[in-house]
């Protein structure tokens, strides 16, 4: 059974193409999907999703989100500043 794959991530990094490599070689029938802000990855890698198509629903949800995370608010609602 194929489980797809999904990366979230934001701003470009050097390992980021690397893992995607990865996802692609250890699981060569996954769909493999990045939700992310950076563009240059190649399409065999994976289907490529703007980030920037949630953020009006990031901005509703934070109206009434309550922030208990370690992390930092604009991390975990997926918020471009």
């Amino acid at each position: 059974m194929d489980i797809p794959i999904v990366f979230i991530h934001q701003g470009k990094s050097a390992y980021l193409p690397v893992a995607l490599h990865q996802a692609r070689t250890s699981n060569p029938s996954s769909e493999i999907f990045l939700i992310s802000d950076y563009r240059n990855i190649p399409d065999s890698f994976c289907k490529s999703i703007d980030i920037n198509y949630y953020q009006e629903r990031a901005l509703r949800l934070s109206h009434s989100y309550r922030h208990f995370s370690t992390n930092q608010e604009r991390y975990e609602l997926l918020v471009v500043v």
